[in-house]
């Protein structure tokens, strides 16, 4: 019996599709509708419409045990292998209205998050908050008819590792959206399976689709709104229908899923996910990043320091940094004793250098990507507008941010650790005074003002060193800012670590990790590995 829910158009339309489908020769299985003795594909039983569908063999994806890259990448292998599949399917229901239809996310999160507490509307706003920016009538994002679902939840796999798709299930919600919306349904639903690292499993599933299926530049920038707008929806959604019933199980689980989806995404910068994103197709991270930096080479810039603190010296804060040889970077004495640099000099630390974070180890690896330049002056001294521009952030205690215009482009530049002496919406001069230096640095670090430019504002001080080429496309080099070069070398390719440990090891020492963490710190009982992330040893 198929669901009161769906009218019999709706059950025509996935029996036509399953058709299609199989006709079309997709390389997984899908289940075909079963003529009963008088030819219809369904027959009437009461009040019920009931059809039979033939069995597709296997497990679902989701108890197939741990899902990895490779799952991922086959799900968007297959989300476009099931998109070519039906791109030419014609069915009149395929023109239904669909809460899943993500082009529609705005009216329906609108509608279900009417009477929600303020704090779980503020989320969901948050999360649909660069929606319309990239899904206006000048984007180029074409419509077709896709499975809309293609997740492990619908998928079956015959075993095997890694475990890969065998069986494409449940059609209930094909209809003809943007073609983009399948890999970002699937991503989205993948997520759950990566919470510390969201981006990661997007990346996989966005590189199966593109293996069979490139997507244009435009489609490529709606990407993270709309898996943030897909998020948004299924969370609303749990939410209600758990309303409607308390009392179920299975949709508390999705509920805790969904939210834990949607706050896992929306903790990653949408800019930093978009420049990851095009990156790994082959585009620019972001697209004013390489004419931003070769302005930012070319100008004056009033220093953002003063000269009366001296020589700037660029000093190693890395974890494998000699200066942080016994635990310093717990402590903020230690750490203003690790970096004292020559007399009349004053230490500067490096951009696109990862830091030590002070934390214990956990299920998230934390931030530890310096996006920007530290200048450790005195407290109270005075910090300076490198560029004119407008002030668009003024904190007492906190940040300055200036928009300054370089030609066509807008270039953010962030002074963290200053007491502000200037507000919001203010006109200022490069070399005006805008605070001083703070008496307590951000952190454990001492007393320091932290500069960084970026393509948009808003950006923390600290990224993610596993996305380390997309948050450095957006948060670009401020040594011009500063007056001297500070900044840290590129990281070795995996490649050459394999290489150099195949030299010092023998063959009989086994790997027992996919991507083996490179420790290069130990400190009591935590290790720590090139990107900073702590394990107990």
């Amino acid at each position: 019996m198929a669901s009161p829910l769906w009218s019999r158009a709706e059950l025509e339309l996935q029996n036509a599709a399953m058709d299609h489908l199989a006709a079309g020769g997709l390389d997984v299985a899908v289940p075909v509708p079963v003529r009963a003795d008088d030819g219809s594909l369904i027959v009437t039983a009461g009040d019920y419409l009931v059809r039979l569908l033939t069995w597709v063999d296997g497990v679902p994806l989701w108890q197939a045990g741990r899902l990895g890259p490779e799952s991922w990448r086959a799900l968007g292998r297959l989300a476009a292998h099931s998109a070519h599949g039906l791109r030419d399917f014609e069915h009149p229901a395929l023109e239904r209205v669909s809460q899943w239809d993500t082009r529609r996310a705005v009216e329906v999160v609108d509608a279900l998050c009417t009477g929600e507490p303020t704090a779980t509307r503020d989320r969901v706003a948050t999360a649909m908050t660069h929606f319309g920016l990239v899904t206006g009538p000048d984007r180029d994002l074409p419509l077709q008819p896709i499975h809309c679902d293609v997740t492990d939840l619908n998928t079956v796999t015959v075993g095997g590792r890694p475990a890969l798709p065998s069986g494409l299930l449940d059609l209930g919600d094909v209809v003809r959206p943007w073609r983009v919306c399948d890999p970002v349904h699937t991503a989205v639903a993948a997520m759950a399976h990566g919470l510390d690292d969201p981006l990661a499993v997007a990346l996989e599933v966005l590189a199966g689709y593109q293996d069979e299926t490139a997507l244009n530049a435009d489609e490529l920038e709606a990407f993270w709104p709309l898996v943030l707008a897909r998020a948004a929806v299924c969370a609303i959604h749990s939410t209600r229908q758990l309303q409607l019933s308390p009392g179920n199980t299975h949709v508390a689980r999705a509920l805790q899923d969904d939210w834990a989806i949607l706050d896992a995404a929306a903790r990653v910068p949408e800019a930093v996910a978009t420049a990851a994103i095009r990156a790994a197709t082959g585009l620019e991270g972001h697209p004013a990043g390489a004419r931003l930096a070769e302005r930012l080479g070319r100008i004056e810039c009033v220093p953002v320091i003063d000269g009366e603190v001296g020589a700037l010296v660029p000093v190693d804060l890395s974890p494998a940094s000699e200066r942080l040889a016994f635990g310093e970077w717990l402590s903020t004495d230690e750490i203003a004793a690790a970096i004292t640099v020559g007399p009349g000099e004053t230490a500067a630390g490096r951009w696109g250098e990862v830091r030590l974070p002070a934390g214990p180890p956990s299920a998230v690896a934390p931030d530890t990507l310096h996006v920007g330049i530290d200048v450790f002056a005195p407290a109270g001294t005075r910090v300076r507008a490198p560029l004119d521009g407008v002030v668009t952030r003024g904190s007492r205690e906190g940040d300055v941010e200036l928009a300054c215009r370089l030609g066509d482009d807008v270039l953010h530049v962030r002074l963290a650790g200053v007491e502000a002496t200037i507000d919001p919406a203010v006109e200022v001069a490069a070399g005006a005074v805008v605070g001083y230096i703070a008496r307590a640095g951000t952190g454990l670090l001492p007393p320091h003002v932290h500069v960084q430019v970026a393509g948009v504002a808003g950006l923390p001080g600290l990224g993610s060193a596993r996305h380390r080429a997309a948050w450095l496309a957006v948060c670009l080099d401020p040594s011009a800012l500063v007056g001297i070069v500070a900044r840290a070398p590129a990281p070795p390719a995996a490649s050459l670590q394999r290489e150099r440990r195949a030299a010092a090891l023998g063959a009989a020492q086994r790997l027992y990790f996919r991507e083996p963490p490179e420790i290069v710190r130990g400190w009591r009982h935590v290790l720590y590995d090139v990107d900073g992330r702590p394990y107990v040893d």
